[in-house]
């Protein structure tokens, strides 16, 4: 059935006189979850709520109970700095660049990976320390902007990153999906032996990168308050949301306790190899060629096909 004939069903089932053909839609569910919950264990629980929602908010809400989770997750691994680093050394570039982010600024891994151009340009080419970049989470159905800030580390692998990119504008985005930086940070994760191979509830997961910060920054005596707004949380404590707001320069001073816990290498040694932002650029100079040489061939003849590609192996 499609969204509108579960809908149309659902006001015929509650106008019957019938108890068991009200209930009908509530049968349905709990089927479809018990069956979804044998082949994803993991996914069925957050289907089966998405469905009540999807009721709840065409005002026909079902009746049957939240079934919550039946597997939890039994501890939290929480990385170390030296996890963090020994990962990054089986990370292309890009997603060295985002793990270090991610781990400096304790923010939501989606939210990093959805930087654009205009979230980092303000410090990023500055010599302050820490630089203020802006994240964007979502709060119920709207989107809001908060910033936070990243050490000398990621600034220095962000000024190499920067290079790679031929042309920016303001709405560039500066990562590919969060889903694909994800993948590969869970295979290094498995490498180096916090994680496991095809595990459904891993004690690592890219969240608990974010709950090392907030970790950091309680140890380092940063204000609860301020923590929360650093990491884009709502303030805690009485009328915290309202009435606690640091300037920019407070917190940046607050955030500056914790630089030296925070950052992931202590020197630049490790962080960036001489050569590594001509490599990419020699890359990215090759896919260009490549992309062009493919447009030529699609609109040449024969002859100048095998010219073409003659000529495509000779200069890469």
């Amino acid at each position: 059935m499609n969204p509108d004939e579960l809908i149309q069903s659902r006001i015929e089932e509650l106008t019957s006189t019938n108890v068991l053909m009200r209930a009908k839609a509530e049968d349905r569910l709990i089927a479809y979850y018990k069956k979804l919950e044998k082949e994803t264990p993991g996914i069925a629980i957050n289907a089966f709520r998405k469905m009540k929602s999807f009721y709840k908010a065409n005002y026909v809400a079902l009746q049957c109970r939240d079934q919550g989770y039946q597997i939890q997750r039994e501890t939290d691994y929480i990385p170390t700095t030296k996890n963090i680093q020994e990962m990054c050394e089986f990370l292309a570039f890009d997603s060295k660049v985002y793990l270090v982010t991610l781990a400096e600024t304790c923010g939501r891994p989606g939210a990093v990976a959805k930087l654009r151009w205009k979230d980092i340009k303000n410090e990023i080419s500055t010599a302050i320390i820490p630089c203020q970049i802006w994240l964007t989470h979502k709060v119920r159905l709207a989107r809001r902007k908060y910033f936070s800030f990243i050490c000398g580390d990621a600034v220095q692998l962000w000024k190499t990153y920067l290079k790679v990119f031929s042309k920016l504008t303001d709405e560039t985005r500066m990562f590919k999906s969060c889903s694909c930086l994800r993948r590969q940070i869970m295979r290094a994760a498995v490498k180096i032996g916090i994680a496991e191979k095809n595990k459904k509830l891993q004690p690592f997961k890219l969240q608990n990168i974010r709950k090392r910060g907030q970790t950091i920054l309680e140890e380092c005596h940063v204000p609860l308050n301020w923590v929360d707004r650093i990491l884009g949380h709502v303030p805690r404590g009485a009328q915290g949301a309202t009435y606690s707001l640091p300037p920019v320069e407070k917190l940046r001073a607050e955030y500056s306790k914790a630089i030296s816990q925070l950052t992931i290498y202590k020197t630049s040694s490790g962080l960036i190899s001489s050569d590594v932002a001509e490599e990419m650029i020699d890359q990215r100079i090759k896919k260009i060629v490549q992309e062009t040489f493919e447009e030529l061939l699609q609109k040449a003849s024969a002859e100048e096909v095998v010219k073409l590609q003659r000529l495509l192996k000779t200069r890469l």
